[in-house]
């Protein structure tokens, strides 16, 4: 592997580049660092498709062994980008130890610098715990570039096709979960049925959910999961991982670590981190979204699809219009829709006016998979 670098770089690693012109353009990056909250972050970018890795917080001992950083980077970022492990891992044998050099030209030093900055800008947006920001890297390859006057890409499109190219086969795995997410609403029916690639995370299940119900992402979620082992009891009707079906969840994902210092007697409670739909969903979920309003969204795992084309994730179908946020529950959101349906209500301007800008009166299939792309 070739890392082309900028002097900044170099001077940080205090290694003497050398000349490498010969090298396989395969293997070929480039990178930078920054200081941010006055912690390191270096961002490297693929050659060949623009696509980014990010890390932060980089100490002496990472920028010592950058060589296994970086082949750790490559794998949990493209891993999470659904790329088969056999495609990652001959990638990872064929480009060798890692060598630096001098960056290349003004050209690829520009398109550095874009990557650069798109880093900071997305890793605000998404600042994960870890050295690897596998989250900022993905939305960082999904922001569009250009080689020369050619048309504009997103660097994962391009990544995709340069390692089916690399690999001669299929890169992503395929198998997929259709699933319906119904809003648990006594007389409205609000639902999605969504294509799920088993890869993602439930941190990016989450993200699915917030975008097919046009959510803002504002408060705090968790899952609970309804195993084998799931107890059916009535004592347990409002405990909020009692399912309508009559039980009581095995396990609930909760999104941050304030709500494990409060502890549940009942339902053993894991950060969602790191787990995987493949590994921990069960055949039926619950999403429960902003502990104020309570919003339960009930999960249903229709079919598993091993081999799926194209394996992303898709909003397939849906029906009704999502609450706004902070409308105040059910009831709330009832007496919302009545006085926006009604021009004459007393309070049809005021919750007009309310809603602008966070409220969308009509379900768009369309519009929904267009912000699913964007993010995944």
């Amino acid at each position: 592997m070739k890392l082309q670098c900028t002097k900044k770089l170099l001077d940080q690693l205090k290694i003497k580049p050398e000349n490498m012109e010969a090298e396989d353009e395969r293997f070929s990056w480039h990178g930078n660092f920054l200081t941010v909250e006055r912690r390191k972050m270096l961002v490297i970018v693929h050659d060949p498709t623009q696509y980014r890795i990010i890390f932060y917080g980089m100490t002496a001992k990472e920028w010592k062994n950058l060589n296994e950083v970086i082949r750790e980077g490559i794998a949990k970022t493209w891993a999470a980008e659904g790329i088969k492990d056999s495609v990652i891992a001959k990638y990872l044998a064929e480009m060798g130890e890692l060598t630096v050099a001098k960056t290349r030209d003004r050209s690829a030093v520009a398109k550095l610098n874009l990557a650069v900055s798109e880093a900071e800008l997305q890793f605000y947006y998404c600042y994960e715990d870890g050295l690897v920001q596998v989250d900022t890297g993905k939305r960082a390859s999904r922001m569009l570039v250009r080689e020369g006057k050619a048309d504009y890409y997103e660097p994962i499109d391009k990544l995709l096709e340069f390692l089916a190219e690399y690999a001669g086969e299929p890169v992503l795995n395929s198998a997929v979960a259709i699933m319906k997410i119904r809003m648990d609403f006594k007389n409205l029916s609000v639902w999605r049925r969504v294509q799920v690639p088993l890869f993602l995370s439930f941190e990016d299940f989450h993200r699915v959910i917030q975008a097919v119900f046009e959510w803002e992402n504002c408060h705090l979620h968790s899952f609970y999961l309804y195993g084998d082992l799931a107890k059916r009891d009535r004592k347990f009707l409002n405990h909020p991982g009692y399912h309508p079906e009559g039980m009581l969840a095995t396990f609930c994902l909760v999104d941050n670590e304030e709500t494990l210092a409060y502890g549940d007697p009942y339902v053993r409670q894991e950060m969602e981190i790191g787990k995987t739909v493949k590994d921990w969903m069960t055949d039926k979920m619950l999403y429960q979204y902003d502990f104020g309003d309570n919003w339960i969204h009930l999960i249903e795992v229709e079919e598993i699809l091993q081999e799926s084309e194209p394996p992303f994730v898709r909003c397939l179908d849906g029906e009704g219009v999502a609450p706004p946020e902070d409308v105040g529950g059910e009831s709330g959101f009832e007496r919302f829709m009545e006085a926006m349906k009604d021009e004459a209500d007393s309070e049809h301007k005021f919750y007009k006016k309310w809603s602008e800008g966070h409220f969308q009166p009509v379900f768009d299939l369309e519009r929904v998979n267009a912000v699913l792309k964007r993010l995944f």
